[in-house]
């Protein structure tokens, strides 16, 4: 075995290296580390010379989007709020017709159909008439019923999940749900009656057919109104759809008091006729005869008559609560001034103790 001594010159010293065992070739003597320059070394982590502008536009970007983020916000907020549509239930439902005995008589006088087939005319003549549709409605009268709660958990849902809605209308849709299903619950149950399923006293089942008469009248009456509101809240609704609204919710109004109250006779036979077509026309007319020429000139006159009614009687208040104003000032006044003169003689008369 051969050993070679080799000298690292780079020190200056000479060691010995020797080669593997078994090999006769030669090592090369080790290479001195390259000397490492300061100056050439390089903070990967130190800030470039334009790192601080970069940070700063990067933060402008940021603060810009943000306060744009902001104003939409804002814009969206003080939108003007348009309200949400809703869609009123062409039938209210109700209790089924049964026998003249087991009918509140509200509830026949508010309806033109009913007050046809219990007139004498139809059950001296045509008895048969009256028979088909008692048996007809004692299926239908609930399902109209189910039909008017239908629309009112529909827009329920709808005006419930509008944040932008106002609490009163929030209130009116929970309350027209709650009479449309109480209308639904005493129609099914009546109509179980008419049956024979679950039978009831004749008066028992007078009673409970003005309830489903007077709740589901009564929840379209909410509908009406809620509807008159937002048609009158929609800057793009014709002066036709406004007075068509307002016909329909009064006449929707008065109805249901019609039906609640003890009215018969021909007037309250008359009423009823009368404000059932009107409240069901008004209804169909506001969507109809939205755009109609005459009808939105006929509505925009009366609109503006109501207008200047109201500035009118308007001004007469104000004008009557500043007379009293001025009236109550000058007594006031009179008031002081005497007070002040009392006050001054008491002081003489006293000012010599």
């Amino acid at each position: 075995m051969n050993v070679e001594v080799r000298t690292e010159a780079a020190s200056g010293n000479t060691r010995p290296i020797k080669a593997s065992v078994g090999s006769s070739a030669p090592l090369r003597a080790s290479q001195p580390a390259p000397a490492t320059d300061p100056a050439l070394t390089t903070d990967r982590l130190s800030a470039t010379p334009s790192w601080d502008q970069e940070f700063l536009d990067e933060r402008q970007r940021v603060t810009a989007l943000v306060a744009a983020v902001a104003a939409a916000k804002s814009k969206e907020s003080s939108a003007p709020y348009a309200p949400q549509s809703i869609n009123q239930s062409p039938v209210s439902g109700g209790g089924p017709a049964v026998e003249p005995d087991q009918m509140s008589k509200q509830v026949i006088n508010s309806s033109p159909t009913l007050k046809f087939l219990y007139s004498d005319f139809v059950q001296t003549r045509a008895p048969w008439m009256l028979d088909a549709y008692q048996f007809a409605t004692r299926v239908t009268g609930p399902v109209g019923a189910f039909v008017s709660l239908g629309f009112n958990l529909w827009n329920a849902k709808k005006l419930l999940s509008d944040p932008k809605a106002p609490v009163f209308i929030k209130g009116g849709i929970m309350g027209s749900t709650a009479l449309a299903g109480v209308s639904a619950v005493t129609a099914t149950r009546l109509s179980l009656a008419a049956f024979k399923i679950l039978p009831m006293a004749d008066t028992a089942m007078s009673a409970l057919g003005k309830v489903a008469g007077v709740t589901g009248l009564g929840a379209g009456a909410i509908l009406a109104g809620i509807n008159t509101y937002n048609t009158f809240s929609n800057p793009k609704s014709t002066a036709a759809q406004k007075g068509f609204s307002v016909t329909t919710t009064a006449a929707s109004v008065a109805l249901t008091i019609l039906t609640a109250s003890s009215i018969g006779g021909p007037i309250g036979a008359g009423l009823g006729i009368g404000l059932a077509a009107v409240a069901v026309g008004g209804m169909f007319a506001q969507s109809f005869l939205a755009h109609n020429k005459v009808a939105n000139e006929v509505f925009s006159t009366i609109g503006n008559g109501v207008e200047a009614g109201a500035k009118a009687v308007g001004g007469a208040v104000a004008g009557a609560a500043r007379a009293v104003g001025h009236v109550a000032s000058s007594i006031g006044h009179g008031l002081s001034s005497a007070a002040d003169a009392v006050g001054g003689t008491l002081s003489q008369v006293f000012s010599g103790w």
